[in-house]
């Protein structure tokens, strides 16, 4: 009886073990779009602070961003990925029409020194680019267009984004 209880409880070992594997398709950031009459909210997960930015503007922002600006503030994550060659952090973009809050979610690569590398946004409520995506641990980025294909890319080990076949 002792040996058949220790023989179960270590297959039961192995089997939890195994199955906590990953294989790099977990989600590290996955948003989702939800429609309340005609507007689209954005729900993001998992639940982080995004800190609105105020100062180190030449680091943060490139000539795009400026534009951007204007129409709403944007909001920073603290780095969701630290890696030798590069980080990843999230900017949370509001922007403000026809009376209505509009949210784009964008990843953002940057060097060890700050100097922005490359970006995509996986998430939009605007109209012209309605979306939902996310992040996995293998650093595959997925931005799900609601009327038309899907965008898929692999961040590579120096911080760039790279088109991949789904």
């Amino acid at each position: 009886m002792m040996q058949s209880t220790f023989k179960f409880l270590v297959i039961a070992v192995m089997a939890g073990m195994m199955s906590s594997c990953s294989n790099g398709d977990n989600q590290i950031v996955a948003t989702s779009l939800k429609k309340k009459g005609d507007i689209y909210t954005l729900g993001y997960g998992p639940e982080m602070q995004f800190n609105q930015i105020t100062d180190s503007v030449d680091i943060l922002f490139t000539p795009d961003d400026y534009s951007k600006i204007l129409g709403g503030p944007v909001k920073q994550s603290d780095f969701i990925i630290n890696r030798d060659k590069f980080q990843i952090r999230l900017f949370l973009y509001e922007n403000y029409s026809k009376g209505q809050a509009r949210f784009r979610l964008k990843l953002r690569t940057y060097a060890k020194d700050m100097k922005i590398i490359d970006e995509m946004i996986i998430a939009s409520t605007l109209e012209e680019e309605l979306s939902d995506g996310y992040l996995t641990e293998n650093l595959k980025a997925v931005r799900k267009h609601k009327d038309s294909n899907d965008i898929v890319m692999k961040i590579d080990e120096y911080g760039n984004f790279k088109s991949v076949a789904k």
